[in-house]
């Protein structure tokens, strides 16, 4: 019985982490039932999101508009007590620094007490292609626990790609690690 508590204790630990999924103001995504148990959840540039990307299990997914561009999907690792969200939507004429900046600032904000850390440009290889991403990271501490949340932001065609990332701060190590890999390995389309 001790076990099966540490085990909800540690899920609500994780739900606790995540917070909302939703960063639109004003906008509650309609979340895509059907989707939820589907082994991949394809997006309409091709990003498919499977069940697991190495140790993240996919627990959430949300379609913000009615066609289908702009969508995330939400992944946990318990063991690291982190929170894997990423979203995919259009660039709607925006540029990729001026929506990073209003983006992070207004994550930031929304978090009381939240302390905004390091922000600098870093790379990501898919497919044999480099991509550059705006990244910053803040620390906030929430409900007796203080977190780390990471944000990555990336153009991908007509399209933003964000990532965004929370985890217990005592887990960094481990945390960047896992990180590192889920970004490597969760595959972005193909393109010509």
């Amino acid at each position: 019985m001790a076990s099966r508590n540490f085990g909800l204790m540690a899920v609500a630990a994780v739900v606790c982490l995540g917070g909302c999924t939703c960063e639109r103001i004003g906008e509650e995504p309609a979340q895509i039932h059907d989707s939820q148990t589907a082994s991949v959840v394809k997006h309409a540039t091709g990003f498919e999101f499977p069940e697991k990307v190495d140790e993240f299990v996919r627990v959430d997914v949300h379609n913000f508009d009615n066609s289908g561009q702009d969508l995330s999907a939400t992944y946990n690792k318990i063991a690291l007590a982190a929170v894997a969200t990423v979203y995919v939507y259009p660039r709607r004429g925006q540029g990729l620094h001026p929506h990073f900046k209003e983006t992070f600032e207004g994550i930031v904000a929304d978090r009381p007490g939240a302390v905004a850390s390091e922000q600098k440009t870093v790379e990501l290889e898919q497919r044999g292609s480099m991509h550059t991403a705006y990244y910053g990271y803040f620390e906030v501490e929430e409900t007796g626990i203080k977190k780390v949340s990471e944000i990555y932001l990336f153009e991908l065609d007509d399209y933003f790609v964000k990532y965004r990332i929370t985890y217990a701060a005592g887990m960094r190590s481990d945390a960047e690690k896992a990180i590192s890999e889920f970004m490597k390995n969760l595959t972005w389309p193909a393109r010509s």
